[in-house]
């Protein structure tokens, strides 16, 4: 975990406006905002784990309850679409 990562609370991180359109497009609930955005950083489910103060087996029911919800097999999958709902990645335009 970065330095400057470590520094933002959950809760100033669920401010910035690139979160609330994720949340919404895939109707998660805090929790889930909460394991998306530490996944999006890059974060494992251990570091998931002792960042939220939770078992890592929650961490990775989040993780499963996410990837039903965006609709992904894997968790490569899932980050990419959070990524891109988040408006982090852009995807571009197929020929």
């Amino acid at each position: 975990m970065t330095t400057k990562t470590a520094e933002l609370s959950m809760e100033r991180l669920h401010d910035v406006g690139m979160w609330i359109h994720l949340k919404t497009a895939l109707r998660l609930s805090g929790r889930e905002l909460d394991v998306a955005i530490l996944l999006v950083l890059g974060h494992t489910a251990g570091e998931i784990s002792r960042r939220l103060g939770i078992g890592k087996g929650s961490v990775q029911t989040y993780i499963d309850r996410l990837k039903r919800k965006a609709s992904c097999d894997r968790r490569s999958q899932l980050v990419t679409r959070l990524l891109l709902e988040s408006g982090l990645l852009l995807q571009s335009p197929r020929h």
